[in-house]
């Protein structure tokens, strides 16, 4: 009888937890979507279908307002002024809170940004087990002695498509 008491108990508190996540997500402003996103992700609760919308129409508006190539040389040039760049030899490594505090500075959103390198073939990428596209790699900076997330940025040409 408690085993039964308990999944109703549960049952009841997700449906209430969904109608307060989509109360959250249908009243929030579109610049805080990312940040509930991210809240909401890292608490384990995955929203299908709001990555997809909120990168579609990012995308779609951010595209027509940059040029991408000339987008990679600008965060490349400002890495490299700051001091930013961890070294490799055939990509720019740059921390992710740098590339975010590069991406912010042009009015440009991070994460768009990312999507939008990475589907141009300009940035590094790994599949998560969830099979999740991630834009950041883990890499060791030699120089902190640490490991750090970074956007890599591929050197000279960008990654032909396959």
């Amino acid at each position: 009888m408690g085993d039964t008491t308990t999944t109703k108990e549960i049952t009841e508190l997700d449906i209430k937890q969904a109608i307060q996540i989509a109360k959250i997500v249908a009243t929030a402003p579109e610049e805080r979507l990312p940040l509930i996103m991210d809240i909401f992700s890292k608490a384990g609760v995955d929203i299908e279908g709001l990555d997809e919308m909120l990168t579609e129409a990012g995308l779609d508006h951010q595209a027509r307002l940059i040029d991408t190539g000339e987008f990679v040389l600008n965060i490349v040039d400002k890495a490299v002024a700051r001091g930013d760049i961890i070294p490799a030899d055939d990509e720019f490594r740059i921390p992710a809170d740098k590339f975010n505090a590069i991406c912010k500075e042009s009015n440009i959103r991070p994460r768009l940004a990312r999507k939008l390198l990475a589907e141009g073939g300009y940035i590094r990428t790994w599949e998560s087990p969830t099979k999740k596209t991630e834009y950041t790699i883990s890499v060791w900076d030699a120089k902190e002695n640490t490991s750090k997330r970074c956007v890599c940025i591929y050197a000279g040409k960008k990654k032909e498509q396959k």
